[in-house]
Order: structure tokens, then C-alpha cells, then sequence
């Protein structure tokens, strides 16, 4: 968990599900604590949303998680994030 961080070609609700998932994979005597896990979660992020969620009272993973999808969706609709972010270079360039 200390090294995952959430790539520029994904989305919040990507990555959100692949750190859940992750989580899971766990062996139950080796999970961090709740606390530890909304931490792990905020540190992932990018600079401008791990900032706005720190500012944040956040009480629990599933808040960080959710407050961190719309800051990224905010994001997009101000124009700071693109919306379709590719997933592959090349994937969509006209030929």
C-alpha cells in the first residue's frame, strides 16, 4: 500500500476499486487499521486532490474515497483534469 499510487490514466472510481481490492487481497492479520487505510488512500492521490483531501475532516476510508471521487469529477468539470484520459498512447490518434 505504501507504494501504490494513483496513475494519471485512471480514474478515481478505477482506482478507488483497485485499492478496495487490494485491501482485500490481504491476509487478515497483516491489514492496517481503518485509520491507516484512509491514510494510505489520501497519500495515493495526486498532489491537488491529496492536499483538498487533507484540508478535509474526513472520518473514515469510505468518506476519503468518496470526497476524493468528486473533487476528481469538480476537477474535470473546471477544465484542470481531461476528461478521457487514454489509457494507451497511441489508442485513439488519428492515423
Amino acid at each position: 500500500l505504501t507504494h501504490m499510487k494513483k496513475e494519471s490514466h485512471e480514474t478515481m472510481r478505477e482506482f478507488v476499486a483497485k485499492f478496495n481490492k487490494l485491501i482485500q487481497k490481504i491476509p487478515v492479520i497483516a491489514v492496517p487499521t481503518l485509520e491507516n487505510q484512509k491514510c494510505f488512500f489520501i497519500n495515493a492521490q495526486p498532489p491537488d486532490i491529496s492536499f483538498l483531501l487533507q484540508r478535509s475532516v474526513i472520518p473514515d476510508l469510505a468518506t476519503a474515497q468518496s470526497t476524493a471521487t468528486e473533487i476528481e469529477d469538480d476537477l474535470i468539470l473546471a477544465g484542470r483534469i481531461k476528461k478521457d484520459i487514454p489509457k494507451l498512447k497511441n489508442q485513439g490518434s488519428p492515423q
